[in-house]
C-alpha cells in the first residue's frame, strides 16, 4: 500500500484528533480489518457534531444523513459498496470536492425527500470535513479520483503494537499471554481475534481449542517447527541436525539454513512489555465471560 505510512497508535490518535479539530479537509485512511481504526476516530470525534457511517448504507439514506449533518465532521467507514453504486459515486464525488463548500445533489426524482416533515432539498451545500476509512483501496475510476484529492495514510501496526494497545481494554490474561508468547511468529494483526478467542473458549467444546483462532496468523510451519526442535536438541551437532532434517523429508541443506536464519532473525525482534492484568480486573472479567 502506498500513501504516508503510520504504524503506531499514538500517531493514529494524533491523526484522528487533527481531523476532529477540523485541521484536515479530506483524509483517506487504509488499513487491515481489526486494527481499531474506526473506534479511534469515533473516540476523537466524541462530543463534537459528527456523522459516523459504518457498514452498508443506501445512497439515498446517506444523502438524507449528510443533509441532517451538514457542516459537521463526516467519517465514512467501508464505503466500497457506495462507490460501486452510481448514485453513491455522485454523492461521494460531491462530498470529497476540495472546495470549502461542497455542493451535494440528488438528481433522481423521489417522493421520499418530499414526504419528510421538513422536505429535504435536492441540492444543498456543506462545509463538512471528511475522513474515509477502508480496509483496502482500488486504483481505478472514482477510487483514483478520491485518492488524488485526499491526504492518504496507511496504517500498518505490528502485532506487538496491537497487543500493547489492546491491553488497555482487553483483560483476559490467558489470551494475552498466548499472543505474547507467539508475537514474533504471527502475521496480519487483528485485535478482534482476542475477543473471538474468549468467545470460543467460553463455549467449552472439547473438540475446539480456542488457540486455533490464531492458527492462520502463525508464520511458522512444519519446516520451521522441525528446525526449532532440532536446534533445541543440544545433543546434536549442526551436521547431524541437517542430516536428520533431510532424512525427514523437510528439504535440503540450503532450505535448513535459510529457514534457520529466518527463525534467528525473528528472535532478534524486540518484544513489548508483557501485560499483567490486575487480579481484581481478571476476576471481574471471568465473571462477565461466564455469563
Amino acid at each position: 500500500m502506498d500513501g504516508m505510512n503510520i504504524s503506531t497508535y499514538s500517531d493514529l490518535r494524533r491523526l484522528a484528533q487533527k481531523f476532529a479539530d477540523s485541521q484536515v479537509n479530506l483524509m483517506l485512511l487504509i488499513g487491515r480489518p481489526g486494527l481499531m481504526k474506526t473506534e479511534t476516530f469515533k473516540h476523537a470525534c466524541r462530543g463534537k457534531p459528527a456523522l459516523v457511517v459504518s457498514g452498508k448504507k443506501a445512497p439515498l439514506d446517506l444523502y438524507m444523513d449528510l443533509y441532517a449533518h451538514r457542516n459537521q465532521l463526516v467519517v465514512l467507514d467501508d464505503v466500497e459498496p457506495l462507490l460501486d453504486n452510481k448514485d453513491g459515486q455522485v454523492l461521494i464525488r460531491g462530498l470529497t470536492e476540495t472546495t470549502e463548500f461542497k455542493r451535494i445533489s440528488w438528481g433522481t426524482r423521489t417522493p421520499i425527500l418530499d414526504k419528510k416533515s421538513k422536505p429535504i432539498p435536492r441540492t444543498f451545500t456543506t462545509s463538512s470535513r471528511v475522513c474515509i476509512i477502508a480496509n483496502k483501496w482500488r486504483s481505478n475510476g472514482i477510487f483514483e479520483a478520491i485518492e488524488s484529492r485526499a491526504i492518504k495514510f496507511t496504517f500498518t501496526p505490528s502485532w506487538a503494537e496491537v497487543y500493547t494497545e489492546a491491553g488497555k481494554w482487553f483483560h483476559d490474561q490467558e489470551v494475552l499471554d498466548y499472543v505474547y508468547d507467539h508475537i514474533r511468529t504471527m502475521k496480519n494483526p487483528d485485535a478482534r481475534l482476542l475477543k473471538k478467542a474468549v468467545e470460543v473458549r467460553s463455549l467449552g467444546l472439547r473438540s475446539q481449542d480456542w488457540r486455533a483462532v490464531f492458527d492462520a496468523r502463525m508464520e511458522s510451519d512444519a519446516i520451521d517447527r522441525e528446525i526449532m526442535r532440532l536446534v533445541a536438541d543440544t545433543t546434536l551437532t549442526q551436521t547431524e541436525r541437517v542430516t536428520e532434517f533431510e532424512a525427514g523429508g523437510f528439504g535440503d541443506r540450503a532450505t535448513y539454513f535459510r529457514r534457520l536464519k529466518k527463525q534467528r532473525d525473528l528472535q532478534k525482534v524486540s518484544l513489548p512489555d508483557r501485560i499483567i492484568v490486575p487480579a481484581k480486573t481478571q476476576k471481574k472479567k471471568r465473571k462477565v465471560v461466564a455469563r
